[in-house]
């Protein structure tokens, strides 16, 4: 355990931690008391506003946090992008990619998500590409050593 992050403090800012043992946080982790308050606030400029002008609204703070990620990320801003969530990303990432043709191989871990091997096998269907899921060790990681 990290000794610089409280976790107590952390638990305290999230209702829901105290309420139930949530354990799918990869894929929708509890909101904090801080995110809920940012979107609320947010649906109630849209509600006043509209959602184009309560956009223009935030646009300066949304360009600081793309600033501050990339700075983060070591990146450049125009090399970040914020999403609906991430497989929203995922798929306008595949879908910018070059045209799948036939005896393409797409490589995939044994833990894919669902969602992103549906999209991989319609996609393999339609161009006679395949999926192909890479050799892992027992802990998940892809096994340098398989051929």
């Amino acid at each position: 355990m990290n000794a610089s992050i409280d976790v107590e403090a952390l638990r305290a800012t999230t209702p829901g931690a105290n309420a139930v043992a949530h354990f799918n946080s990869a894929g929708a982790a509890l909101p904090d008391i801080g995110s809920v308050s940012a979107i609320t606030e947010h649906l109630q400029r849209e509600a006043l506003n509209g959602p184009h002008e309560a956009a223009a609204m935030v646009q300066d703070r949304l360009n600081a946090l793309q600033s501050d990620t990339a700075k983060l990320l070591n990146a450049t801003s125009n090399e970040v992008c914020f999403t609906s969530s991430g497989s929203a990303g995922w798929g306008l990432a595949f879908a910018a990619l070059p045209q799948l043709k036939a005896g393409d191989r797409l490589l995939v871990g044994r833990q894919e998500w669902g969602g992103n091997l549906a999209t991989l096998y319609r996609a393999a269907a339609r161009t006679g590409a395949r999926v192909e899921v890479i050799p892992s060790l027992e802990d998940g990681s892809v096994d340098p050593e398989a051929r």
